[in-house]
């Protein structure tokens, strides 16, 4: 009986991990804003929208515009790391698409963040920079743009 239990049980574990994982790769390539999913632009789109005020993500572009495009539409953005807030968006720029992540924590010496499609398509992964040194290669740090909006 108790051997019964346990397969159960486990059945049980299983089929909970997989639905996790379903329901997380659903999310990672569902697109939001007109964003496709499974690009850093969604990801970082639904992660702003969570700590900005209303209406959230308001322009368009790929990631490397997103600096001057969301100052264009009333948003506060900065190249100062002092400044940068949890939920801010840190932009890149390689004179392709660019690239956005998610910023979650600033310390004297690091920016902590997240961000969807750098190593792989579709995945989430932390990245850790030093404040001074935010180029990441080719990628060449623009600035953040704050979940804040610029004062009238």
């Amino acid at each position: 009986m108790t051997r019964i239990c346990l397969r159960a049980l486990s059945i049980v574990i299983v089929a909970a991990i997989v639905l996790s994982m379903t329901a997380q790769a659903a999310f990672a390539y569902s697109s939001y804003k007109g964003f496709y999913g499974g690009y850093c632009t969604s990801y970082a789109a639904r992660q702003f929208d969570k700590a900005a005020p209303s209406p959230g993500i308001n322009w368009r572009g790929n990631a490397k515009t997103w600096y001057a495009h969301a100052s264009a539409a009333g948003w506060r953005v900065t190249r100062r790391a002092d400044l940068a807030v949890p939920g801010s968006i840190i932009v890149w720029n390689d004179h392709r698409s660019g690239h956005v992540g998610v910023v979650r924590r600033v310390t004297a010496h690091y920016v902590y963040g997240q961000e969807m499609n750098w190593y792989r398509f579709g995945r989430v992964n932390r990245f850790k920079l030093r404040r001074g040194h935010l180029d990441r290669g080719s990628y060449k740090f623009t600035g953040f743009v704050l979940p804040k909006r610029k004062k009238r």
